[in-house]
């Protein structure tokens, strides 16, 4: 499998994400189904998910504007999805993911975060919860 999603916590309020070398749109897509499920089992909270890109070669794909756009458009209607993080991915691959989520999402505001590695991602997210 070349796509993995599981609980990042045992307070089930951060899903992640692992890209691994090869994968998908089609698989995200998958992905995209078993984590509206995940969500919707017994959550009533928000639910942060992290995109880990570390060992992947590239987060960026041909046609990427097209499958960002709607993929977070079904991502984002769900009512407990929380902040959206991109970890291990390169500057520029950053830079471009910004510009997809302007276009698609309409802005970049706190609900999207990049960071480098996937420990300072969680420390992020431990050190300002969501969940009041």
């Amino acid at each position: 499998m070349t796509l993995e999603l599981t609980w990042d916590n045992d307070d089930h309020t951060c899903l992640l994400m692992t890209f691994d070398q090869l994968w998908s749109w089609a698989e995200v897509r998958r992905i995209v189904r078993v984590g509206a499920v995940m969500l919707n089992d017994g959550n009533t909270h928000p639910v942060d998910i992290i995109l880990d890109g570390s060992r992947t070669i590239t987060l960026m794909k041909s046609d990427t504007h097209v499958h960002t756009r709607q993929i977070l458009a079904n991502v984002r209607q769900h009512p407990r999805v929380g902040r959206i993080v991109v970890v291990g991915s390169s500057a520029i691959t950053n830079s471009f993911l910004m510009v997809f989520l302007r276009v698609a999402a309409g802005s970049i505001n706190e609900d999207y975060l990049f960071f480098g590695t996937l420990e300072e991602a969680r420390q992020h997210l431990t050190d300002n919860p969501t969940i009041p």
